[in-house]
């Protein structure tokens, strides 16, 4: 049995703790005041020595025009149904809204807040124009959940030089966004469900839709994600992949991919080794509808930038394709390094 990863914060989590007010600091969340001073105070005052805090935003519009630098042991909740941070003014373009750059960062969650970016253009994919970026060594328990993500590069932007140990995102909606809704490196027992990622950009910036909905496809060598659950997503208009995934005991499982140029690529992890690891490692593709997609539906290769890691066992089954170029491609074309073996497909519905 697959073991996922997931961090779902709880009252439990934090009873016995007050929430913290902001407006207790000075933010106003009127529309016009700048909040971000009175922001940065609560999230710098909030008692995490002796565990988690949880600060509760009301109901309001909230200024923000710097970055937020955040810290470990803290959950940023929006309390009721109408809470934005707006950072469409920001004073320098491209900064990042909820930030951390250093070596460690455990138990962060943002939820129920509404994001507006400025609308920064794809640019070169630099981590810059960020709703929430965290960078570090270890990063670990950081849940994203119930946000709406408007005019950001990236929408959710985790990971350094080591692996996102258990990150949960649910439940968001990413609008606009013109590189990635969800992105991060090396990750074990990470948690992407219930997502809604419409990368189409008519009036906003470029116009140039979204690169990739949910990008968990790293560019270093040798890095990759394992034990991943990708499920129950909802990705459309996308200029590339809908969804990008590679790793090992991988399953990405009932999503809807819909507009996009590719619909779902997976780059599973190739067993070279002949351990007994990895030849235990097993991913599957179940259950999604992938529709309307220019080029493929499902496609399972070698990562062609990587050429160290090839397509291996692999189950692509009881998937539904139609409208696209080709329903279901394995391997890559043209590339010697193509290696396909053990990839099995059956019970798909095919009308492409």
């Amino acid at each position: 049995a697959l073991a996922y990863g997931g961090n779902p914060t709880t009252w439990a989590d934090v009873m016995g703790k007050p929430a913290i007010d902001p407006r207790d600091h000075g933010a106003q969340g009127d529309g016009s005041h700048d909040d971000t001073a009175a922001l940065q105070a609560v999230i710098s005052a909030a008692p995490t020595a002796d565990g988690i805090a949880t600060i509760e935003i009301p109901d309001g519009h909230y200024i923000v025009t710097s970055t937020l630098t955040v810290k470990s042991d803290l959950v940023i909740r929006g309390l009721g149904n109408n809470v934005t941070i707006d950072f469409s003014t920001a004073a320098v373009a491209g900064d990042n809204l909820f930030e951390y750059v250093g070596a460690s960062l455990s138990d962060v969650t943002i939820e129920n807040l509404h994001l507006i970016g400025q609308g920064t253009d794809k640019g070169d994919g630099s981590a810059s124009g960020v709703a929430v970026r965290f960078s570090a060594d270890a990063l670990t328990r950081i849940t994203v959940r119930g946000c709406t993500f408007t005019n950001w590069r990236y929408g959710v932007l985790l990971g350094s030089t080591g692996v996102v140990d258990s990150p949960y995102v649910t439940g968001n909606r990413f609008v606009a966004c013109p590189h990635t809704g969800v992105t991060m490196n090396a990750s074990l027992n990470a948690t992407i469900t219930d997502n809604w990622v419409d990368s189409l950009r008519t009036g906003t910036g470029d116009e140039v839709s979204g690169v990739v909905g949910i990008w968990c496809s790293p560019l270093a060598s040798g890095a990759h994600h394992e034990n991943m659950l990708v499920q129950g997503n909802h990705v459309q208009n996308t200029y590339a992949e809908g969804i990008n995934i590679c790793g090992k005991h991988v399953s990405v499982v009932g999503n809807t991919v819909t507009g996009c140029n590719d619909g779902i690529t997976v780059e599973p992890i190739f067993v070279t080794t002949g351990t007994a690891e990895d030849v235990k490692a097993f991913s599957v593709v179940s259950g999604n509808v992938v529709r309307d997609n220019t080029l493929g539906g499902i496609t399972v290769r070698h990562d062609p930038i990587n050429n160290t890691r090839s397509a291996g066992y692999v189950a692509v089954t009881g998937n539904v394709t139609s409208g696209n170029r080709d329903g279901i491609r394995i391997g890559l074309a043209g590339a010697s390094t193509g290696v396909v073996s053990d990839v099995t497909v059956s019970g798909n519905v095919c009308s492409d």
